[in-house]
């Protein structure tokens, strides 16, 4: 179940990144424009990672679990 909805949102973002990639192309903005939509894509990312990296994550935040006797 958590592959089949991991490649969902894959291919969601592949969806979104073409659809996006060709609006900008629509507009006129030149070639150039997917690539620069590319880069703010990949930056957005990075500062999610970021954000996890932090220690802001649910994960972070998880008690350990006392498992003595």
């Amino acid at each position: 179940m958590v592959n089949s909805l991991h490649m969902a949102v894959v291919n969601l973002g592949l969806m979104f990144g073409a659809w996006a990639g060709g609006l900008c192309l629509d507009a006129g903005w030149g070639l150039r424009a997917p690539l620069w939509l590319g880069a703010g894509l990949a930056f957005l990312a990075w500062l999610s990672l970021g954000l996890d990296r932090r220690g802001d994550s649910w994960q972070a935040k998880a008690r350990p679990v006392d498992v003595s006797v």
